[in-house]
């Protein structure tokens, strides 16, 4: 079994449903099996109380769960993410978004950059190992306008990389909002990245008993390096 499928945390059903639903874009390049798709597997996606849906998780220690809390999976992007930076959009800002899932981290960032109305630029760079997990967050409805951004970034990438076939989603990425998806290894990723450049970094990997390879002191080293003096890390 290679890492990024030990890696992904998705149930193994709605894994292998997304996959097929994408597989099925590609060679009818019909655009039914994507539209439809939530409202035909409804069952596998888990509403939480603020209305945003998550997904449950694969088989971990004879117990399955969701991958966001039950009271909110957008509330918990901003609670957790957004309200410990504060921070100040009077300058450019920066974010390394890693294992970022179904978007929601991001979007709740785009969300609250676009509230101040600034002239600065927002940067983002989202990382997760598993393409049917990105693919998820196409398929969920969104539970805020910002996620239609980064549902289009996540698109352009899948697309980029031969996983999806059809531009179906519409948003436009505003001109100083920039959004990277790389769908490869964390651990990877972080070595590639310039010094100093984040003012954020956001680390949701599903629990440390999960992916214990990203709380290792290997990759926190990565953040010292990557991350501004004044940064702070939130996970």
């Amino acid at each position: 079994m290679s890492y990024e499928d030990s890696a992904r945390i998705i149930n193994d059903d709605i894994f292998d449903l997304v996959n097929s639903c994408f597989d099925e874009e590609k060679s009818s390049r019909n655009i039914e099996g994507r539209l439809n798709f939530f409202n035909t597997y409804n069952d596998y996606f888990v509403l939480t109380d603020d209305g945003s849906y998550s997904i449950n998780s694969k088989e971990i220690n004879h117990k399955i769960e969701t991958l966001h809390t039950s009271t909110g999976a957008i509330s918990e992007s901003f609670e957790k993410f957004i309200k410990p930076m504060k921070f100040d959009y009077g300058s450019d800002i920066a974010v390394l978004d890693i294992c970022a899932g179904l978007g929601y981290n991001s979007s709740a960032a785009i969300d609250d950059f676009l509230k101040h109305e600034t002239d600065s630029k927002l940067s983002i760079d989202m990382v997760e190992i598993s393409h049917a997990t990105l693919a998820c967050g196409l398929l969920v409805p969104s539970p805020i306008k910002a996620h239609d951004i980064t549902k289009k970034a996540i698109e352009d990438e899948l697309i980029k990389q031969d996983y999806a076939t059809l531009s179906l989603e519409t948003a436009e990425i505003p001109e100083n909002i920039d959004i990277s998806v790389y769908i490869e290894d964390a651990r990877q990723t972080v070595q590639k990245l310039e010094d100093d450049t984040y003012d954020a970094i956001f680390l949701d990997p599903f629990s440390q008993n999960m992916a214990p390879e990203l709380f290792s002191l290997e990759f926190f080293r990565q953040f010292r390096r990557v991350i501004k003096d004044d940064g702070i890390v939130a996970t």
